[in-house]
Order: C-alpha cells, then sequence, then structure tokens
C-alpha cells in the first residue's frame, strides 16, 4: 500500500469494530422508531424561528454597510488582484498539468501558456515544490 492510502489501512483493521458499532445504531434506531408507532406517536414538521427575520430595510441597510466597509477596504488593498494571483498560480498551474497528463494538451502548449513554465516543468517531472 501506498503511504497516502493509510485511511484504508485503518479502515480495513477496524472493520469489524465500524460494522458491529453501525449494526448496533441501526437497530437502536428501528427498536425506538417501532416502539413510537406502538405508541401512536406521529411524526410531524415543526417551523422553529428563534429570532424573527429582519425587515427588508434592514437587510439592505447592512447590506450597503459591509459593501460601503468591508468591500471598499479589500478594494483599495487591491485584494481582487491578490486572489486573482493566486488562483491563477495555484489552481492554474495544477488545471494545465492533469491536461498535459490527462494527454488532452501537449507539453509544449501547456509550457507555452503557463505563467510559470520551470514550475510547471518541475511538476511534470515530478518535483512539486510547495510556496
Amino acid at each position: 500500500m501506498k503511504s497516502n492510502d493509510w485511511y484504508k489501512k485503518v479502515l480495513l483493521k477496524n472493520a469489524k469494530e465500524i460494522v458491529s458499532d453501525g449494526t448496533t445504531y441501526v437497530i437502536l434506531a428501528l427498536v425506538l422508531l417501532l416502539w413510537h408507532f406502538a405508541l401512536g406517536i406521529k411524526f410531524e414538521w415543526q417551523h422553529i424561528a428563534p429570532l424573527s427575520e429582519p425587515s427588508v430595510f434592514v437587510r439592505a441597510f447592512y447590506s450597503a454597510f459591509t459593501f460601503c466597509t468591508l468591500g471598499l477596504l479589500l478594494y483599495v488593498l487591491r485584494f481582487y488582484k491578490v486572489l486573482h494571483d493566486i488562483v491563477v498560480k495555484a489552481f492554474g498551474m495544477w488545471e494545465l498539468y492533469n491536461l498535459i497528463k490527462a494527454g488532452r494538451i501537449t507539453k509544449a502548449t501547456g509550457l507555452e501558456v503557463s505563467p510559470n513554465a520551470k514550475a510547471l516543468e518541475m511538476n511534470l517531472k515530478g518535483i512539486f515544490i510547495k510556496t
């Protein structure tokens, strides 16, 4: 087994205990269900609302307030650029890597469109560096 298949090893080791515990809980649930049925207790959906819903004005106010404070702060800090860089550099590379490994695009095409061709080439050789 590979080292990343540790969960399979644990599940196989504890399989008997997992099955017996699951069976116990299913039997207990069936007993309770039959007991409620025998007593004639019917299940009814209930609507529980511990807090009342705010008015449309309050919702609009808080939405505008959040947009004008937190949204403006994140825009001024250019947070959207940081998120774009993270997504493009992290997920874009993995998408190219997966496409090349699946044979859907050629290695040359992937290296050409990659934002970081050297890192992609290292990944294709099996070298993964966490940044």
